[in-house]
């Protein structure tokens, strides 16, 4: 369609029963546009004016007026209609002109389209906005505990959960994080001053029984993972500090923490640092999915209500347990120890939160300088 092609026209005609236009009926209005343009459909309003008189806003919707000539040519027929007697204005869509035509007159005089599909379009319409509302509203929320306090969004869960927990999931996952090193800066910032400390890093002898442990997350959250790179489990007595330690990543790193619940994935997301899977059990994940999980092969897993999510990122994976995992098949036992690098844990080698982000974050800048000769641990 060329570019001076007006499809969308609003005519008004002001004091339509004024001197000697008797003969502007409807009918003959429209008749008159007609012959004027290659027209789809026409839709009049007729406006009652408080001193008895009447107005007409005429709806055009065709594929022929151009916007060079089409105010002159309704001019010429429509001489009766002086000066500002008649205006036309040109729109962007024909719902602006429909949803104008009812606000003047509930019922229009139409041709080409009948009222009831007139009102469908703008229901569609309406409905449409509705939905960006709703849309907007999701999108301020923070966690998923706000959607559910929310006085609007809380009592659409119970009928729609699988829409909207999805919808929501993909709004945050567009939205931009910032980087790792940024976040750890961040939160090593907040917590020097809420202690009124200068966190310092741990030397490689402080970490102890961690040390292989950070290491291996610096590795892996530093560098591009390949397909098949071994993951982390980490083993250990009971009280000796796995799930403590897990806890503690929370704290700093974006961690996906997968529910205890034999191949549910609900909350899943490929836009974190680290998966964890803390007191593992064999049984809860199928052997063939488990090993395309750890392999960091794209892989459909399910989740609540139907949902299936579909990974696609190799995201480093800690598995923490107090025994090893013992399958029945050799075949499954040899396949499970070839995707994992086992680490012991001992108990009492404690590290606090806000000097593990220190030597978290030193480790990872570190890698980003050139290798000196140095005494520094993180630069050997």
């Amino acid at each position: 369609m060329s570019s001076h092609i007006r499809k969308y026209i609003l005519l008004t005609l002001s004091h339509a029963e004024s001197g000697n236009r008797s003969q502007y009926t409807p009918h003959f209005v429209v008749s008159k546009c007609r012959s004027l343009f290659n027209c789809e459909s026409i839709i009049l309003a007729k406006e009652l004016h408080k001193d008895k008189g009447y107005h007409y806003h005429v709806g055009i919707l065709n594929d022929t007026a151009s916007y060079h000539t089409a105010a002159k040519l309704l001019r010429s027929i429509f001489p009766e209609f002086e000066g500002r007697q008649l205006n036309v204005s040109f729109h962007k869509s024909w719902n602006t002109i429909c949803e104008y035509v009812f606000k003047q007159d509930q019922d229009p005089y139409c041709w080409g389209t009948s009222k009831e599909q007139c009102r469908e379009r703008l229901h569609r319409k309406k409905a449409g906005k509705k939905s960006v509302d709703l849309i907007s509203r999701l999108g301020d929320c923070e966690t998923w505990n706000d959607v559910l306090a929310d006085s609007i969004l809380g009592p659409r869960v119970l009928k729609s959960y699988s829409s909207i927990k999805q919808t929501f999931n993909d709004l945050k996952v567009n939205e931009k994080v910032p980087s790792l090193e940024s976040r750890l800066k961040e939160y090593v910032s907040l917590k020097e001053k809420s202690e009124s400390t200068n966190l310092e890093a741990y030397t490689m002898s402080e970490l102890k029984s961690r040390k292989d442990a950070l290491l291996w997350l610096s590795n892996n959250l530093a560098t591009h993972r390949s397909l098949g790179e071994p993951q982390l489990f980490i083993l250990g007595v009971p009280k000796s500090g796995k799930s403590s330690f897990l806890e503690s990543l929370k704290e700093f790193l974006l961690v996906y923490d997968l529910p205890a619940r034999r191949d549910d994935f609900s909350g899943a997301s490929t836009e974190v640092d680290l998966w964890v899977m803390d007191e593992f059990e064999i049984d809860l994940i199928s052997p063939r999915i488990l090993n395309r999980i750890l392999d960091g092969q794209k892989v459909l897993l399910d989740a609540k209500y139907g949902l299936v999510f579909v990974k696609d990122k190799n995201i480093p994976v800690i598995i923490s347990s107090h025994i090893p995992p013992s399958y029945s098949s050799e075949l499954r036992q040899r396949a499970f120890d070839s995707r994992v690098i086992y680490c012991d844990f001992l108990p009492g080698d404690h590290l606090e939160v806000g000097r593990l982000a220190k030597t978290l974050l030193s480790l990872l800048e570190s890698r980003s300088l050139p290798k000196v000769d140095s005494g520094n641990l993180f630069l050997e």
